[in-house]
């Protein structure tokens, strides 16, 4: 496993979590990219929410030892159409597969469910486009620099999960780690990530859990998602006693 180390706060309470995480969110509603659109421009504001992604309403363990990191939340031909009131409330769709494979497959290999993990898309804005449109490089690289580092920073996880390719690549070049060309390459190079208080966390890639994902890992062997995830929790079966 490659060491990362990047500068990071010393242990916060979970009311100093709560804050720091709340000037990152101001942050994001302040500083909307010119190729991307807000939360808040989409029924008055009705989806959008104290956190940095509302994705995070439905997994906001301030202590957890889990993080998620997902791509992005949402796109502008998903929430232009009709309004769902499951999705602001919730901040994920409980009938799409991408949140229920996540809930089985972390309650399966780690007795957790999505609630007791804290979880959040690398990409906090509004992508243009469909659910499966791209991202350029640049973009997922600002993200993970401006948010999803700052995130991990704050809740100070043992184990980050990050669901696709682009999601552990940005992160990894933005923590001063490579760039992997393939996602079985990228799952077989976990890196650990230190601050400069001592504590550490293991990131790791596994596939999107949302069909193109999940059937795009599986394609040669029905199980090889649950291979991946088993050989994961190998790394913790010392770190995670209770797993």
């Amino acid at each position: 496993m490659k060491s990362i180390r990047i500068a990071v706060p010393a242990l916060l309470s979970e009311r100093k979590k709560r804050y720091h995480l709340a000037k990152i969110a101001l942050k994001r509603k302040q500083n909307t990219p010119h190729d991307a659109y807000s939360v808040r421009d989409f029924y008055f504001g009705a989806y959008e929410s104290e956190w940095v992604s509302p994705y995070t309403k439905s997994a906001a363990n301030l202590n957890a030892d889990v993080m998620v990191l997902l791509q992005d939340w949402a796109s502008k031909e998903y929430l232009s159409k009709k309004f769902r009131p499951e999705l602001a409330l919730l901040g994920l769709d409980p009938k799409l597969p991408t949140s229920q494979r996540l809930d089985r497959l972390l309650t399966h290999h780690l007795n957790l469910r999505l609630c007791d993990t804290f979880a959040t898309n690398l990409n906090p804005f509004i992508k243009q486009g469909s659910l499966s449109a791209a991202m350029t490089w640049q973009n997922l690289l600002f993200c993970a620099e401006q948010y999803a580092l700052p995130q991990i920073e704050i809740i100070s996880p043992r184990l980050v999960i990050c669901l696709g390719l682009n999601v552990f690549n940005a992160l990894s070049i933005a923590a001063g780690g490579v760039r992997h060309k393939r996602l079985d390459n990228a799952i077989k190079a976990p890196f650990l990530l230190l601050s400069q208080n001592g504590n550490f966390c293991y990131v790791f890639a596994q596939s999107h859990t949302g069909f193109h994902g999940y059937t795009s890992r599986n394609r040669n062997n029905r199980q090889q998602v649950e291979l991946d995830w088993n050989q994961m929790m190998s790394h913790f079966k010392y770190e995670f006693s209770p797993y």
